[in-house]
């Protein structure tokens, strides 16, 4: 009798194993509308640990690729793992995984490698990047025709993600590398999970080139965490996007080793190949609660919006205000989404163009991720990370920073929703005569730009927090520097933007200063400010 029960104990595990990475997963938005459907999850682990040329020798790769396996197969992954291989190991195991579970084209694939990387230049200056099995030796000048022969490079594990036949593949490198070896992501950090439904290769990794990654792997316990506990899930949809869990474990990892005296960057990119760089990966989270779209009515409440007719000018009524006063400079009405909110400023009418309500600063990031859920801009800021590291919510909480890395057709997008947000209201971009007209009411703009525009000579490198700068004559901030804005004008099928940022020379800031970008352009110094016809 216990051989009998042993066996059938046998038959079930055997059964389970079978059908592990089998169970469909159904993607839905909150509405419970079906986006798309995936029939089977793959995932290959490579631990490299056990070095015998040179290099280190990683002990706590085991630990890795234990707590990564769990991770995937509480998310639904049939997991297989491999220790210690050489380069043509390496090839063998990852071509016969991606012939026999990568073809599947309602499948999702994971390639997970922890161990050495390397980047190298050729004489042309190029950058590669390599997987450094266990024994390669460490390049040098003498060495370099030897590591190359039996190093892995990236380039393989891209042809490898054009070969899957599946819907999503990503492949995460807790090893060092150069950004450059990778087309870099839509521009954005946008969880929009409509794009689950798009054919994607995404790449992620530990660190940059040159950057010293520690055995006790921060990135590990990072992308852990994201799968197992949702704290990527920014806006807590119940889906953990690629776009979001690269977003995590690059102001994560980034803020943990600043904290710990290090420097570590997490990189990453997509495929570059057409009809592969459309997606989005996609992982549930299953601590979420998934709640019903909101009605109209359970919206306003939850907006507070407040509508107020304290503000009376000559064009009437301001319906849309949460609140509204006037002071030494002239009529103000503010606006409120959630937590957020932005104060425009009456400006009166001149220079060809009628009365405008204009926003007294670019558009922030707590803005944008009120009314959109997410947060684009390449720069949040060194207060960030530290709120992070107290503890002070898993969420990010965007500061007054303007939100950059939005095309004009994002701004668009932003706009048709805040507006339906916010009743009444009817937000758009200014023309260029407006702008024009609200960024220096025909005034020629100080000669010295010091304390009243962000720009190149102000010894910065990012974008700086709206209103620091100095206000001009209609109250409004940052018209010059700081971040390029977009406005509504079409040049010849393109777009044009006014007022130069932070990376510019002081004498390009200027009000005659304009450039013309394709509507899908995006630039870690272009953003926008909104405006509103009385």
């Amino acid at each position: 009798m216990p051989r009998f029960l042993f066996c059938l104990l046998c038959l079930s595990l055997l059964a389970a194993e079978e059908s592990r990475g089998l169970k469909p997963l159904v993607v839905k938005a909150a509405d419970g509308r079906e986006i798309t459907r995936f029939t089977s999850h793959h995932a290959l682990i490579i631990g490299n640990s056990r070095y015998s040329a040179g290099w280190p020798p990683l002990a706590g790769v085991a630990a890795d690729v234990a707590a990564v396996r769990g991770a995937l197969e509480r998310q639904g992954f049939a997991v297989e793992v491999a220790n210690d291989l050489n380069r043509t190991q390496m090839d063998e195991r990852i071509s016969t995984f991606v012939a026999e579970k990568g073809q599947d084209p309602n499948g999702r694939i994971v390639f997970y490698y922890a161990g050495h990387g390397q980047t190298l230049k050729n004489n042309q200056g190029q950058e590669n990047g390599y997987l450094v099995p266990v024994d390669a030796p460490v390049p040098t000048e003498a060495t370099r025709p030897a590591f190359i022969a039996r190093a892995y490079p990236i380039q393989r594990i891209k042809i490898a993600a054009q070969e899957l036949g599946c819907r999503h593949a990503l492949a995460v490198f807790d090893a060092c590398f150069s950004g450059a070896l990778f087309a870099p992501l839509r521009g954005g950090n946008e969880a929009i999970l409509q794009q689950a439904a798009e054919p994607v290769r995404m790449f992620i990794t530990s660190g940059s080139a040159d950057e010293q990654v520690p055995d006790a792997s921060v990135f590990r316990e990072e992308f852990v965490a994201a799968l197992t506990e949702g704290v990527a899930d920014v806006n807590k949809d119940g889906w953990t996007t690629g776009s979001e869990l690269a977003l995590h474990l690059r102001q994560q990892v980034m803020g943990r080793r600043a904290a710990a005296g290090g420097r570590q960057t997490p990189q990453a990119g997509i495929s570059e190949q057409s009809g592969l760089n459309k997606g989005d990966v996609v992982f549930e989270n299953s601590r979420a609660t998934k709640v019903p779209e909101p009605s109209t009515a359970d919206l306003l409440e939850s907006l507070k919006i407040k509508k107020t007719s304290a503000v009376l000018t000559a064009a009437g009524t301001v319906q849309w205000a949460a609140q509204s006063g006037s002071d030494a400079t002239g009529s103000w009405a503010e606006i409120a989404v959630g937590n957020a909110g932005q104060r425009l400023r009456l400006v009166p009418a001149g220079g060809g163009v009628g009365q405008l309500w204009v926003a007294d600063s670019e558009c922030t990031q707590r803005l944008w991720q009120a009314v959109m859920g997410t947060n684009p801009s390449t720069w949040t800021g060194q207060t960030r990370l530290k709120e992070l590291l107290h503890g002070t919510g898993s969420v990010p909480q965007a500061l007054p920073l303007p939100v950059e890395m939005v095309s004009w057709n994002e701004a668009q997008a932003f706009l048709a929703k805040l507006n339906a947000m916010v009743p009444g209201l009817q937000a758009r971009l200014p023309s260029e005569a407006e702008w024009a007209w609200l960024a220096t009411g025909g005034a020629e703009p100080p000669a010295n730009l010091d304390g009243h525009a962000w720009t190149r000579g102000s010894g910065i490198t990012n974008p700086q927090e709206v209103r620091t700068a100095k206000a001009n004559a209609f109250g409004l901030h940052d018209t010059l520097g700081n971040v390029w804005e977009w406005c509504a004008d079409d040049e010849a099928g393109k777009r044009v933007m006014r007022g130069g940022g932070f990376l510019d020379k002081a004498a390009r800031v200027a009000p005659g200063s304009r450039l013309a970008e394709k509507p899908d352009y995006r630039s870690r110094d272009l953003g926008f400010r909104f405006v509103v016809t009385p």
